[in-house]
């Protein structure tokens, strides 16, 4: 479940109360995991999509708790703004409520230095360690904004090109001095919250899984300002994109338009960027998810300027390489990296290889076990293996009862029925959750829809649509009812987690 999907802030959830509550929730049902999407900010001209992000690197400034703020007197609680009680995030809320907070904590922190001094100091040394990615990431927010949001590839020539001298001349500039600041400074508070509730997540016994995707957005301060390393023309526009090919969802393959990497210019410097990235994910998390991770090992490269996905190549990537250098100055070395491999699709046997010989876990999705021949499918639990994570569905799948409901044929049905050995009426999310949790898998994941057996109108994603999606938030009232100790999702969660060891897992 997703930071976004929870009750209580205005326009999306938070880092605050909620978040903690929900930690205090999967302790009692004896959960040990919760994993989330990527963590970073959105943009709405991209749907919203925590995977077309303009940074790879920052938080998401609307998931920065307003009570918290309040709670330490960096703004008031008349800066916080309304109670949500939707079930459905209003981004556009969001963005207006954290500008008053935000703006609010800024002028406070800057107006009341002895109030603030220790917090000045933490600061100060989150710039510092935060250097490589910082200064670009508030630089290219401020310089969008100057240019009425366009694309960096549409700004004047110099501060298209990121010309140091242009950039230190911008950056002096009192206005532009301030104003940075106090993007570093949302950032700052971001990362000191995430931090918190990781903190208060271990008290509870839960550890945190995030994600990494593969690809950045074209607009992106990472684009932008490491050009080298992408596959781009003198103007700084992709030469080529990524995607993947025609298959059996789709005969025109899907064109994700995002620019591809230079892996010959990467290894110079040994992966330095992508180092960093899973460096600075690891500090937050403790496992991340590889989004596309076939794209270590080869990519699809399709011209720019072809439409479809249809006239694309695969060309090979340097991702052994880079996970070598991952595994030996990231986690000195360590026989296991802490990563999850998501290896869901049409995977060779080369993106097999590539993810045994470093031990990554794949993924297994219980809705793709149910088709013509179970007894051979890879997904069904009697053909897992351990190092796996298994789940009920993911973000781009319909819950169980929306699958249930509408996807399935009756076959499927009945082939689910008895592989559940279930006959009469049945709660089908249940019982799929019980088949992940009981499986030999190390790891099981299940979507809190699931848990909540709700349907397809609260799917996340629906892939290949554009509008209406990431905006699933639990209501206040399906939310007070997990919370209470007794509640019969609390027992009967716990129970299973119990029976199939999985309380308070550690990795």
């Amino acid at each position: 479940m997703h930071i976004s999907s929870l009750p209580g802030s205005p326009g999306v959830g938070g880092l605050g109360a909620a978040a903690r509550r929900f930690a205090d929730f999967l302790s009692e049902a004896g959960f040990s995991l919760w994993q989330v999407l990527p963590i970073s900010p959105v943009s709405s001209v991209l749907g919203n999509s925590p995977y077309s992000s303009p940074s790879a690197f920052a938080g998401n400034r609307l998931f920065i708790s307003a009570g918290d703020l309040s709670d330490e007197g960096l703004c008031s609680d008349s800066d916080i703004g309304y109670a949500d009680s939707s079930s459905a995030a209003d981004y556009s809320a969001a963005e207006q409520c954290a500008d008053v907070c935000l703006s609010a904590a800024w002028k406070n922190f800057i107006s009341s230095r002895d109030e603030f001094s220790e917090l000045r100091e933490d600061f100060l040394r989150f710039k510092d360690e935060e250097s490589f990615w910082l200064r670009d990431y508030v630089l290219f927010s401020l310089l969008k904004e100057k240019f009425g949001g366009k694309c960096w590839t549409e700004w004047p020539d110099l501060f298209r090109a990121h010309d140091e001298s242009a950039l230190v001349s911008f950056a002096s500039e009192e206005h532009n001095s301030s104003r940075m600041d106090y993007l570093a400074f949302v950032q700052f508070l971001f990362f000191r919250q995430w931090r918190k509730l990781k903190d208060y997540c271990h008290i509870k016994g839960v550890s945190l899984i995030g994600d990494i995707p593969m690809f950045v957005a074209p607009d992106s301060s990472d684009v932008w300002a490491n050009r080298n390393i992408f596959q781009l023309d003198g103007a700084g526009r992709p030469l080529c994109v990524a995607g993947v090919p025609p298959d059996y969802f789709s005969e025109t393959g899907q064109r994700w338009g995002n620019p591809l990497y230079r892996w010959e210019n990467m290894e110079s410097d040994n992966f330095l960027w992508w180092r960093r990235r899973i460096e600075s994910s690891l500090k937050l998390f403790d496992m991340v998810r590889i989004d596309h991770f076939r794209g270590f090992e080869a990519y699809w490269s399709i011209p720019e300027s072809e439409l479809t996905a249809v006239n694309g190549e695969w060309v090979s990537a340097s991702g052994e390489k880079l996970l070598s250098a991952v595994k030996e100055n990231i986690c000195a070395g360590d026989e296991k990296l802490p990563l999850i491999a998501e290896d869901l699709g049409i995977i060779t046997d080369g993106v097999r290889a590539l993810k045994d010989k470093f031990g990554l876990p794949g993924m297994k999705v219980l809705l793709f076990a149910f088709g013509s021949d179970v007894a051979d499918n890879p997904y069904a639990p009697h053909n897992m293996c351990k190092n796996a994570v298994v789940y009920t569905g993911t973000h781009d799948n319909n819950t169980v009862w929306g699958w249930w409901r509408e996807e399935t044929s009756a076959a499927e049905r009945l082939r689910f029925r008895h592989y559940a050995g279930e006959s009469g009426e049945f709660d089908a999310a249940f019982r799929m959750a019980h088949l992940a949790l009981s499986s030999v898998a190390d790891t099981a994941v299940v979507p809190m829809q699931d848990i909540l057996g709700l349907g397809s109108d609260c799917r996340m994603n629906t892939p290949g649509v554009g509008a209406g999606n990431w905006k699933w938030r639990m209501t206040n009232d399906e939310f007070m009812g997990i919370l209470e100790k007794r509640s019969p999702i609390v027992i009967k969660y716990r129970e299973l987690n119990v029976l199939f060891g999985r309380v308070n897992k550690v990795f």
